[in-house]
């Protein structure tokens, strides 16, 4: 089974991507291909591969500065799939 440590890096990066995800959909009324779920299954795989990176660069942890790496990785991702559904409307 997953330790409370496991659980709460997942979690952290799960709330890092949902929160990303309906800031860029409610808060800057932008389109993502997929609505609601799309933006929020980009913005979780952002925030994910932020704690990758962050991991990579940094001591593995959970950080306060790992967290803010996984809201811009997720920030970024979410910018360029909007960029991708304006070409693509459903």
């Amino acid at each position: 089974m997953l330790g409370s440590y496991s659980m709460n890096f997942i979690l952290l990066y799960l709330i890092c991507g949902f929160t990303t995800a309906f800031f860029g959909i409610y808060i800057l009324r932008r389109y993502f291909l997929g609505h609601t779920f799309g933006a929020v299954i980009v913005g979780v795989i952002g925030s994910f591969l932020g704690a990758l990176f962050s991991t990579v660069l940094l001591q593995p942890g959970i950080s306060l500065i790992s967290a803010a790496i996984a809201v811009g990785f997720s920030g970024s991702a979410l910018f360029i799939f909007d960029m991708v559904s304006k070409h693509y409307p459903d």
